[in-house]
């Protein structure tokens, strides 16, 4: 027997097969040059706009609870073969899947803001490469995190449903839509202004714009997965901590789900989540800094892990890919991140949205108390705020647009001696050297400190650390001693 789905080439010859194809093929012509039905065709357009008049009277509410429905743009990809996925492709990742409550987010006006913020802030000024900006990582975050959430559902089918690998997804395209202009400078302009309430951390800010986001994506699209309970999962797994100054966790209860999704994403036990493995790689890439790990033993690496004792757990055999990752990351924040060049062109851009709040309210807004914060917020990027500041005519503003067109030059940069910027704003301070507050701008955490955190397992079993101290320590006399 043939697998062929028609014919059955038992005891068949050779003509026989051939005349089959060939009628086969003459019925398909004629059905090709076959002229349509007018009248069948009339009653398809019919039916057609009959169908369109009721699904435009399905947007109908009365008078007292009218929904304006946003205009959402699309982006570019396509629907997969399952109604619940989205292909699109990644720079990093390549052909990615996600699901489609992820894509609904994606297109949303205040996550498509993201484009036109910069990942690594003022750093294209000096890499013109590293001008890939927070969308593209927003995504790749989502993408990893869909990967991981997807193996413990396979892992606990019952304990980790569908929804909630689905919620740890949204949760990854969102733990940075609340980013001010050029990232994390704001957060820094906020700390410098004595900003008071929790709108000061960009977590805060994420957990709040997702919330209006999803309200008015759920008015256009309400069969989507999402009910209240799944909402307060995805602000709780943007980040823990956040979240607990966002509602109170007396009077809402979470849904049941299993202990350690919340740490894909953030992770507080450790500091080792997908959101670092992300930018940790995209970061290198758009600089062009060498970097051992790959895409594949990053994905390898989801795949691998576990939670045990309500912890993500990693594989004991993935042990070097944690180091590199870590090691990598130390080294971005010391050497590029927070070098001489970028921390005193950081600090000129301090100086340019201290000198624009007097003049634009750029500050108020970050609290996102109402819908119109919400809004002003959003509206803030990063070439619109220097494109606003450059055509403003103020007098006090002359010297500010001089530091704005130096930054874009790469020219004529503050320079850092020591612990202190020199040239910094004379009209706003007496002395020209101003102390860098370091603690705002690198990350704390060295290595040494988060590998002794890491907790690895073998085939469902967690390892001793201190076994896992004592192998490294012995690799290392053996890699001296060669």
């Amino acid at each position: 027997m043939s697998n062929h789905p028609f014919i059955d080439t038992h005891n068949i010859t050779v003509h026989d097969f051939v005349s089959l194809y060939a009628k086969q093929y003459s019925e398909g012509e004629e059905m090709i040059q076959k002229k349509p039905d007018p009248k069948k065709q009339l009653d398809f357009t019919k039916s057609t706009l009959n169908l369109t008049k009721s699904t435009l009277d399905l947007t109908k509410t009365d008078e007292t609870k009218s929904i304006a429905l946003p205009n959402v743009p699309l982006r570019r990809g396509r629907a997969s073969k399952k109604i619940n996925k989205y292909k699109m492709y990644d720079v990093i990742w390549g052909m990615i899947e996600l699901p489609i409550e992820v894509k609904c987010l994606i297109d949303h006006r205040y996550y498509n803001r993201l484009e036109h913020i910069a990942q690594l802030s003022i750093m294209k000024f000096i890499i013109p490469t590293a001008n890939h900006d927070r969308l593209q990582h927003s995504i790749g975050v989502a993408h990893l995190c869909y990967i991981a959430a997807l193996h413990l559902h396979t892992l606990y089918p019952d304990e980790v449903p569908i929804e909630h690998a689905v919620c740890v997804a949204c949760a990854g395209v969102s733990h940075d839509v609340g980013h001010g202009m050029f990232s994390h400078a704001y957060d820094h302009l906020l700390n410098d202004q004595n900003f008071e309430g929790p709108g000061r951390k960009h977590e805060y800010r994420s957990i709040k714009i997702f919330e209006y986001a999803i309200k008015e994506i759920m008015a256009l699209n309400p069969t989507l997965c999402f009910t209240e309970d799944l909402i307060y999962l995805v602000q709780y797994f943007i980040d823990q901590e956040k979240y607990k100054q966002f509602v109170d966790p007396e009077l809402v209860k979470l849904p049941k789900f299993k202990k350690g999704l919340e740490q894909i994403v953030n992770n507080y036990v450790h500091k080792v989540d997908v959101d670092k493995m992300d930018y940790i790689l995209r970061d290198s890439k758009h600089m062009g800094i060498p970097y051992s790990n790959n895409q594949d033993s990053i994905i390898t690496m989801l795949q691998r892990t576990d939670i045990i004792n309500e912890t993500w757990v990693f594989d004991i055999r993935d042990r070097r890919t944690i180091e590199l990752l870590l090691h990598q990351r130390y080294t971005l924040y010391s050497n590029y991140y927070v070098g001489d060049k970028s921390l005193g062109m950081a600090c000129m851009l301090n100086d340019v949205m201290i000198d624009a709040n007097k003049y634009i309210d750029i500050v108020s807004c970050a609290n996102l108390k109402d819908l119109k914060d919400v809004e002003t917020f959003c509206s803030l990027t990063d070439d619109k705020f220097l494109l606003t500041i450059l055509n403003m005519q103020e007098q006090g503003l002359k010297r500010t647009s001089g530091l704005i067109e130096n930054i874009m030059m790469n020219k004529n940069c503050y320079s850092i001696v020591d612990d202190f910027v020199e040239n910094s704003n004379e009209q706003s301070r007496r002395s020209g050297y101003r102390y860098v507050p370091v603690s705002l701008f690198t990350d704390k955490s060295n290595p040494e400190q988060a590998l002794s955190k890491i907790i690895y397992h073998n085939d469902g079993d967690i390892i001793d650390q201190r076994a896992v101290l004592l192998v490294r320590e012995i690799s290392t006399k053996i890699k001296k001693r060669n």
